[in-house]
């Protein structure tokens, strides 16, 4: 592959593997592989690329002085950064989700206003004789909205602050962690893989890779 990242494929006279592997790298090139192919002759002998189908692109081969080329480490990098970092928010939404609901009382609120602009609603509840006006939210302090008006729905608090209630239901409290984590370990996954392989996976394209003899 040459410094653009594009496949060649060629032949080339060399007495070794050794050789012929140094004469491409002077041209430029990243060397995959090399296949051996004699013509017959005793006194001849050359290598030849093999070209296979791939759904790997394998622009990120490592290159003669041992290192990656330096868009397949940013590549990898960042993907491995981007699932880190949702699976950090995934995993930390989970357990404040969790921790709240430990020691919290239950009570049903009822919808007495709706927000469409900011995308919640009021909520009115009773807790210990007192009513309480708060806004519904669910995982992360999000605004959630209901059906409508007057919709009766259930809300979690703290007996010491019940200003701070949030809504009972699964969905709104663990749905958007649980995504998180599975996309952050889809890509602290894919970001690993890069950067250990130095491969990219893509789709409907394919490239040409080289067979070692």
């Amino acid at each position: 592959m040459d410094s653009a990242g594009q496949s060649r494929s060629d032949h080339i006279q060399a007495a070794n593997a050794d050789e012929a592997m140094r004469v491409l790298r002077t041209r430029g090139l990243f060397v995959v592989a090399l296949d051996e192919v004699r013509d017959g002759r005793e006194e001849a002998s050359g290598f030849e690329s093999s070209v296979t189908a791939s759904n790997f692109v394998p622009s990120t081969v490592i290159s003669a002085d041992g290192t990656r080329p330096a868009p397949a480490r940013w590549i990898g990098t960042i993907t491995t950064v981007v699932g880190v970092a949702c699976l950090g928010a995934g995993l930390y939404g989970v357990l404040d989700a969790i921790c709240f609901r430990i020691g919290a009382a239950r009570a049903t609120a009822v919808v007495v206003e709706e927000l469409p602009l900011e995308g919640g609603d009021v909520l009115e509840f009773t807790a210990s004789g007192r009513q309480y006006r708060v806004l519904g939210r669910g995982c992360f302090g999000a605004l959630s909205t209901s059906s409508g008006v007057r919709v009766a729905v259930d809300v979690l608090y703290q007996p010491d602050q019940p200003e701070k209630a949030r809504l009972a239901d699964f969905r709104r409290n663990f749905a958007v962690p649980l995504i998180l984590i599975a996309l952050g370990s889809m890509f602290a996954l894919a970001g690993v893989l890069v950067l250990r392989r130095g491969i990219i996976p893509t789709t409907g394209v394919s490239q040409a890779t080289f067979d070692v003899s």
